[in-house]
């Protein structure tokens, strides 16, 4: 059975609503969208909490929190949730007067996991849309609500941010999400998830932030490159393609030929390591 969310009173929750955004839908069934705002909030109500696991339970889809079961609180989703990587949870409520309505649930990771050892490499997980509210483009706004918050925290030092998922829905968004100051998501490869005991493979996607792709062409420049040098400089420039998958793999293959070719001999290559640790951490199916 599709949840149904319930309007609650504004009051209901404990003050600690952390952004508001534009509503651009009337979602509540009426013609007044301007008066709506799409609320964003790390506190929820119990009952949300539980309706929200019992609906991730029985739905097909790779949602970790099916592995967390429909009976816990908030308090035991964020240590199980932190036992994994240190992860803050957004829950996004529409509002409209007083009344509020749950629409949305994401997740934001510093890292991939604890000990992963380059900052700046965040996480977009745990992304769930209610059923009833599908289809009116709030995908792309709690996607653009994730990343700035990972710019916030993390500024200039921010690499790359990373997400997966099994959906084409998501693919096509990820691969033209249209927001502004953002580069696009390119297809890093596959990963093999386990959820509610089954195995399943989602797709990997990374968006390399303008400054450390930088870092990573200037460990490539030079005058004439060889073969494995020019093919490595190909596999980066898919970040400005639509329809390249499996980058991990390409800039792996020519990473190994161009440093066993000795072009790295005398270049800085941490940032292409650190991209090659994290596609090793994820870990990306057949990467070795």
């Amino acid at each position: 059975m599709a949840m149904q969310t319930r309007p609650r009173r504004s009051t209901d929750f404990d003050g600690d609503e952390t952004a508001l955004v534009s509503g651009g839908g009337a979602f509540f069934g009426s013609d007044a969208a301007a008066a709506e705002q799409l609320v964003v909030t790390r506190s929820i109500n119990s009952e949300d909490l539980h309706q929200l696991l019992e609906q991730l339970a029985g739905e097909d889809c790779v949602h970790n929190w099916k592995n967390f079961g429909s009976d816990g609180t908030l308090e035991a989703l964020l240590r199980w949730e932190n036992d994994l990587r240190p992860t803050e949870i957004f829950f996004f409520y529409l509002k409209r007067d007083d009344l509020m309505r749950m629409v949305a649930v994401g997740a934001v990771a510093d890292r991939l996991m604890h000990g992963f050892p380059h900052p700046g490499f965040c996480v977009l997980g745990r992304c769930y849309i209610i059923p009833e509210f599908r289809g009116r483009g709030l995908y792309r706004r709690v996607l653009h609500y994730r990343l700035e918050y990972c710019r916030e925290r993390f500024g200039t030092a921010l690499s790359a941010v990373h997400l997966g998922s099994d959906s084409n829905w998501i693919a096509r968004v990820v691969a033209n999400h249209q927001l502004p100051g953002w580069p696009r998501f390119i297809h890093l490869g596959q990963e093999q998830l386990t959820v509610a005991g089954k195995a399943k493979l989602v797709d990997a996607y990374l968006m390399l932030l303008p400054e450390y792709l930088e870092k990573i062409r200037r460990a490539l420049a030079g005058p004439r490159p060889p073969t494995c040098v020019v093919d490595l400089r190909h596999a980066l420039a898919a970040t400005e393609w639509d329809d390249v998958r499996n980058v991990g793999a390409a800039v792996r293959d020519g990473f190994e030929r161009a440093r066993a070719y000795g072009w790295f001999d005398q270049r800085d290559a941490r940032e292409i390591e650190q991209l090659l640790t994290f596609c090793r951490s994820v870990p990306l199916v057949g990467f070795g």
